[in-house]
């Protein structure tokens, strides 16, 4: 659905460009997601998220910009590598337990509900972060069910049942045995 770019010109800054197709967000309910993400990309201010910089829509397709960050995601790097060090599993999962810790503690707390290898980034400098905040729910807002079954806690998808942090918290345990 999204194309991305690398863009060495946006605000004197290495950004990625997200691009929303047209025909995908000709769709007024596409287009409301893609404006929540942005919202919500605005108001994450932590070292584990890549830093919002601005959106805009131009002929009927939308744009995104955010931080770039060296590196690959996990997923790629399970795919080349096989399984992560004890050590260095341990470390990923502790950094992302902490990007979930600021996002559940917040005045206005959010659940990721989208945790999975493509999602997490392991910089140059062995940091990971956490990439895609399409999936992110702020407990005020109405309830869709979002994110990935092969990661997500069956209550995400579950009518009548609304997850709590937990359900973040089974996805990173799932993540976890995947990598160590």
């Amino acid at each position: 659905m999204k194309n991305r770019y690398l863009s060495e010109k946006a605000a004197s800054r290495r950004s990625i460009v997200s691009e929303i197709r047209k025909d995908v967000f000709g769709h007024a309910e596409y287009r409301n997601i893609q404006d929540r993400e942005c919202r919500n990309w605005q108001e994450i201010r932590h070292p584990l998220f890549p830093v919002y910089r601005e959106q805009w829509t131009q002929d009927g397709m939308g744009y995104l910009i955010i931080e770039f960050w060296d590196g690959m995601d996990l997923r790629k790097m399970l795919d080349r590598r096989g399984r992560l060090s004890p050590v260095t599993a341990l470390n990923v999962t502790l950094q992302i337990t902490e990007g979930l810790q600021y996002l559940h503690e917040r005045e206005h707390p959010f659940l990721y509900r989208d945790l999975k290898p493509e999602n997490i980034r392991i910089r140059e400098n062995g940091r990971a972060g956490i990439l895609d905040l399409g999936c992110l729910w702020n407990r005020e807002d109405a309830w869709s069910g979002a994110g990935n079954y092969s990661y997500s806690a069956p209550e995400q998808f579950t009518r009548g049942e609304l997850p709590g942090e937990e359900s973040d918290v089974y996805a990173v345990v799932l993540l976890a045995k995947q990598n160590a």
